[in-house]
């Protein structure tokens, strides 16, 4: 019986083909066990998990030239999208950040979600652009940006207060105007023009205004007293009040586009940046410890993932 030969080991792997490692895993979105699984089926080669996560990490470490011009790129554009989602880095939460425009991303790792994380990612902080963002309230502290808020987010909230029979009018008559608004920075956009016709922006802009003073109406006079506070206001009340306000005291960054079609009506572009993060969330992680495979998840985000978006 002839002797069945030797399995080829992760060196035999280096330098060329550690790239398909990197197609399944970053590109293909593949477990590291999966990978394991597939290089040993497909090629006859056996790696471990954990040389998977070293190579991933390295990987990473080279592009640290590349995200030093990417940063400084993202400081100088006139306007990106800002979001962040949590994530497990081995058993601890971490927040990954994104900064994004329709050509650049850049995707940043960090135990905070708030002020220290996006100064330490380091473009905000001298950021004079518009930053499009779901309203957070440390994005506002960065005063030298103009700031816009994503309108998806606002109809998802109007969705919620509407289901309310009381408040379910003007819920529908305030995603209208929105739309409207949409409409018109679109068709604006697609013509070429930086803004929306003034005689157009002005009546979406009156119709909005419109729609919160009839809201305002019908609600108690705010603010919402304490819950064991009387008279007791219903969480529906409470619910619609809080929105409301925040569509009047925040008008002007809901309705930005309006004055610059180059800001976008919602913030999509930076959800889609961290949606594989939540396919990586369902990862059956192995136990590496600090160095396996929380760091490589680390280095990943912030390297091979930064330079996905680029294209």
């Amino acid at each position: 019986m002839a002797a069945s030969r030797p399995r080829p080991s992760a060196g035999v792997l280096r330098p060329r083909s550690t790239g398909f490692c990197h197609y399944l895993l970053d590109r293909q979105h593949l477990p590291v066990e999966r990978t394991a699984e597939l290089l040993a089926d497909l090629l006859g080669v056996k790696v471990s998990t954990g040389w998977l996560c070293a190579v991933q990490a390295e990987a990473a470490g080279r592009l640290t030239p590349f995200l030093a011009w990417l940063r400084d790129r993202l400081q100088k554009e006139p306007v990106v999208h800002a979001d962040e989602t949590g994530t497990a880095v081995g058993t601890t939460k971490h927040w990954v950040h994104t900064l994004t425009t329709k050509l650049l991303t850049l995707i940043a790792v960090h135990p905070k979600r708030g002020l220290e994380a996006l100064n330490d990612i380091g473009v905000l902080a001298v950021f004079t652009g518009t930053v499009v963002h779901d309203g957070y309230a440390s994005y506002d502290l960065f005063t030298a940006a103009t700031h816009a808020q994503c309108n998806a987010h606002a109809l998802r909230h109007l969705k919620s207060v509407g289901e309310a029979e009381a408040f379910s009018a003007w819920a529908d008559q305030m995603t209208g105007i929105l739309m409207d608004a949409k409409v018109a920075v679109e068709a604006a956009a697609s013509a070429g023009h930086r803004h929306v016709d003034p005689g157009r922006s002005k009546a979406v802009r009156a119709a909005y205004h419109a729609a919160l003073d009839e809201v305002f109406a019908i609600l108690p006079p705010g603010p919402p007293p304490r819950r064991k506070a009387r008279p007791r206001w219903s969480e529906r009340q409470r619910k619609a009040w809080n929105l409301a306000t925040r569509l009047r005291e925040d008008a002007d960054q809901f309705l930005c586009c309006l004055e610059d079609t180059r800001v976008p009506w919602d913030n999509n572009a930076a959800e889609r940046a961290l949606r594989m993060v939540k396919i990586h969330d369902l990862w059956p992680a192995p136990d590496y410890g600090s160095r396996g495979a929380g760091s490589s998840h680390l280095g990943w985000w912030e390297g091979v993932g930064s330079v996905a978006g680029v294209a």
